[in-house]
């Protein structure tokens, strides 16, 4: 039956264990090059509203969708896909997780490495079958790489004058999938 059912299926008080897989967010956290960073804004603190029985802290935050680990729904790829509201919890968490791990494929690489149906056909006899409903995530390894290096290293953006035309920004190369995987 392989490992994919043992690996990182750790029971804890008769539920499965949780692992974090984001980042921290910051104002210096890398962020997606057209999109506004995280920013936060001091509106009280206990030093300003000393001697009121609300004595607090308050803060106001600006923050992207996309900014930190996030999750894009379908639509944020495909047209007419189903939008992140349209999602049911029940398909993203109490479901069987596989995690198909090409960083070793990734790393030291350019950033234009596709994760193919081979490359899943492999994990799955290294593995066993990924279970049916699953959600499958792909370990490229990219972000825990590049993501401290900072925006240039992590955003790969190896030709300048090399410019996507619906950004106006400099053509990014991440590792990926093909349309078979």
């Amino acid at each position: 039956a392989g490992d994919r059912e043992e690996a990182g299926w750790v029971p804890v008080a008769g539920r499965r264990r949780c692992v974090d897989c984001g980042f921290a967010l910051s104002e210096t956290a890398v962020s997606w090059p057209t999109c506004t960073p995280l920013a936060r804004e001091m509106l009280k603190t206990p030093g300003t509203t000393r001697g009121s029985a609300g004595a607090r802290s308050k803060q106001a935050f600006s923050l992207n969708g996309g900014a930190g680990t996030h999750l894009d729904a379908p639509a944020h790829f495909v047209e007419g896909g189903r939008t992140i509201d349209q999602l049911r919890v029940d398909e993203l968490a109490g479901v069987p997780l596989a995690v198909v791990d090409v960083a070793d494929s990734c790393a030291g690489g350019d950033g234009r490495y596709r994760c193919d149906e081979a490359a899943v056909e492999a994990d799955e006899a290294r593995h066993g079958a990924i279970p049916r409903g699953a959600l499958v995530c792909i370990r490229t390894g990219w972000a825990e790489a590049r993501y401290g290096l900072g925006v240039d290293a992590y955003c790969n953006w190896p030709d300048p004058a090399d410019l996507d035309p619906y950004t106006g920004v400099a053509r990014m190369h991440f590792p990926g999938l093909t349309a078979g995987a």
